[in-house]
């Protein structure tokens, strides 16, 4: 945030460079290459990695990510709401809480230039002349306990 503005000059930025891109054809509402990477997201596919466990400090980076990532209507709650719910049910009656993330994102395809799915125009960028969806389509899955226990 801009200070004492109340406006996201990063996110007014890539609106502006994707503005030509039809950005419903991500489905799931959230195309990481739109926010800040807090976390390396491809780390949290649902594989099981016994040398990568989340921490609660990754659990919320992978939360952060994807909410500002969001290029649809807003659905994802603020991470204050989680945090709260999962300090509510943390160590009542000698239970822990587990925060988990499981869905899906989009990114660009990795081939989308070559491909000629998007193109460059001057100062933003449109559907290229071969068109066809830009996204990739990638799943997430996250858990952490609350306070790392």
């Amino acid at each position: 945030m801009t200070s004492g503005q109340g406006v996201d000059s990063l996110r007014l930025d890539m609106l502006a460079v994707t503005s030509g891109i039809d950005l419903s054809q991500a489905t799931s509402g959230i195309v990481l290459d739109m926010g800040r990477p807090f976390a390396n997201l491809t780390q949290y596919d649902g594989t099981i990695r016994q040398n990568k466990p989340c921490s609660y400090r990754v659990f919320e980076n992978v939360y952060s990510s994807l909410t500002d990532a969001q290029v649809n209507t807003r659905t994802i709650p603020a991470f204050s709401q989680v945090y709260n719910a999962l300090e509510a049910a943390t160590n009542k009656n000698g239970h822990i809480a587990l925060g988990v993330v499981a869905g899906r994102y989009h990114r660009f395809a990795p081939d989308v230039l070559t491909a000629g799915k998007l193109a460059w125009q001057t100062d933003h960028y449109v559907v290229g002349p071969n068109g066809g969806n830009p996204f990739l389509e990638v799943p997430v899955l996250a858990a952490a306990f609350q306070g790392n226990t």
